[in-house]
């Protein structure tokens, strides 16, 4: 796609005129749509006003800038770059330090990074129960497969509702690049889907905030979580990290979790 069609598709999904997006911008309307027809070509000073206007991710920034032919502008790590080691350190700190309650790393797709030692102990509980365990490492996928998290879920229904509708809205203002698969539509796939469920759903939640409720053996957990980014991020990798922390919603789940952690040290 060309930088005009692209920065056309980038407002319109924002639901900007051309005449907010200059306001917010301070480049004129007539430019901007002399950009999107594809009469004017950008200046990478330009697109990146543009881009900040629009509030786009690092990622559709440098998406941005290389279709107009220029060079990416934000760089994106490996976890395992030495300039990302104080990351890294900051992670293992995070993790280690919310024991005996679960935490995990995620990126922006709800790939599984790193895992604290109650989240490994909690997920070997459940692969010990289920012999056909995926071999996914994405989370939305583990919840959604008959074979992972699913039957262990007492509320999969409620949660899984509010994850798809996240996910809704995370792809409608990041949408995959050209040529990436959508996660969307990949768990769209999983088989006990209702109809309704396939189209972004606007129904207000009755509750301030659902709990992941979990039967583990005799066990019945209840937990809600917090998730935290790193907000001075110039860094794709890096902007994409969440850190992801349970607590425990009641008396019986937080006695559970020190126990395990007790029997495991």
């Amino acid at each position: 796609m060309g930088v005009g069609l692209l920065l056309k598709d980038y407002r319109q999904t924002r639901k900007l005129s051309q005449l907010e997006l200059s306001l917010e911008a301070e480049v004129s309307a007539r430019h901007i749509s002399f950009l999107e027809t594809g009469r004017s070509r950008p200046s990478r000073a330009v697109l990146l006003k543009l881009a900040q206007a629009l509030d786009l991710s690092l990622r559709d920034t440098n998406v941005l800038l290389v279709s107009a032919g220029f060079n990416p502008h934000y760089p994106q790590r490996s976890l395992d770059d030495p300039a990302m080691q104080a990351v890294r350190q900051a992670l293992d700190f995070v993790l280690r330090n919310h024991a005996p309650f679960p935490a995990v790393v995620i990126d922006s797709d709800w790939n599984l990074l790193m895992a604290n030692t109650p989240q490994l102990e909690l997920t070997r509980r459940l692969m010990s129960a289920q012999p056909n365990w995926p071999q996914t490492t994405n989370v939305l996928e583990l919840l959604l497969d008959p074979n992972a998290f699913r039957p262990f879920v007492r509320n999969w229904e409620q949660l899984t509702k509010l994850l798809l509708r996240r996910r809704y809205r995370e792809e409608s203002f990041n949408p995959p690049a050209a040529g990436e698969e959508s996660l969307l539509e990949r768990l769209l796939t999983y088989p006990d889907l209702p109809p309704s469920w396939r189209r972004q759903d606007h129904d207000e939640l009755e509750m301030p905030m659902l709990t992941l409720e979990l039967t583990v053996g005799n066990q019945q957990l209840r937990c809600f979580s917090s998730i935290a980014t790193f907000g001075t991020a110039v860094d794709i990798t890096l902007q994409n990290l969440h850190i992801e922390t349970y607590f425990p919603a009641d008396e019986e789940t937080r006695r559970c979790f020190i126990e395990w952690a007790r029997q495991s040290s």
